[in-house]
């Protein structure tokens, strides 16, 4: 007659324990665990995770979220990435760079010139940062070339490493399709380096940072441009609508 044995299995009630060999450590512990977590020393299932800031994205990979209050009991949720400090704005439902020395060539709460077959205006509605974004609608008789420019004074690049700006179509677009020009000049009239904007999809908000030696004649950023920021479209096939928040 076969007899029952009983064997002890300790679950790892006492937590992580990672700094010795798994073969090593106590039973009561574990060198990793997945989708659990202790409470009152009990292993239970981890309930799981929402996106906080929804759909926009923050650049780099999240370290750590943290809430700042000030002596007024004003409350700041702060997201530590690799890259950058990020404030969460719960009025746009998104998370705002705040740690980076900025040199701002557009706000986009002025409205951009439109070329022919285009319109501008501001938006201040549809948004990510500041009080509007610029919306530029391109009808279908628009082929390529220029769509839309603001002319800005001189500013000194020269301690800058990259370029950031918030873009949104209202149709998806393939890498390429359109670019962002600098220039020295007033209206655009030679642009001096182009920068590719990545692929979009419809009617979402996409964070673009490119290095600044990344663009076609880039090197001329060096100095101190001044003249136009244009909005520049190489493929038009039907009326759609881009729009641009610095």
């Amino acid at each position: 007659m076969a007899r029952a044995q009983i064997i002890e299995v300790l679950k790892p009630a006492k937590g992580l324990k990672y700094d010795d060999p798994g073969t090593t450590i106590p039973k009561e512990f574990s060198t990793s665990m997945q989708n659990v977590r202790l409470k009152s020393g009990v292993v239970v299932p981890t309930p799981g995770y929402s996106t906080h800031g929804s759909p926009y994205a923050v650049l780099g990979i999240p370290l750590l979220i943290v809430e700042y209050v000030e002596n007024d009991e004003d409350r700041h949720l702060l997201c530590f990435t690799t890259k950058y400090i990020y404030e969460y704005s719960s009025t746009l439902n998104n998370w705002a760079k705040i740690d980076s020395r900025q040199l701002v060539l557009a706000d986009c709460d002025s409205n951009w010139t439109a070329s022919a077959n285009v319109t501008s205006a501001t938006d201040a509605t549809t948004r990510v940062v500041g009080a509007s974004s610029v919306a530029l609608t391109i009808a279908a008789a628009f082929t390529t070339g220029i769509a839309g420019y603001f002319n800005f004074a001189a500013k000194d690049t020269t301690t800058y490493s990259h370029i950031h700006f918030w873009i949104r179509s209202s149709v998806t677009t393939s890498s390429g399709d359109l670019r962002i020009a600098i220039d020295n000049t007033n209206n655009c009239a030679s642009p001096l380096t182009y920068y590719t904007v990545p692929a979009l999809t419809a009617n979402t908000w996409t964070q673009v940072e490119v290095a600044i030696g990344s663009g076609s004649n880039a090197a001329v950023l060096s100095g101190k441009p001044s003249g136009a920021n244009p909005f520049q479209p190489w493929r038009s096939s039907r009326q759609h609508r881009q729009r641009y928040c610095c």
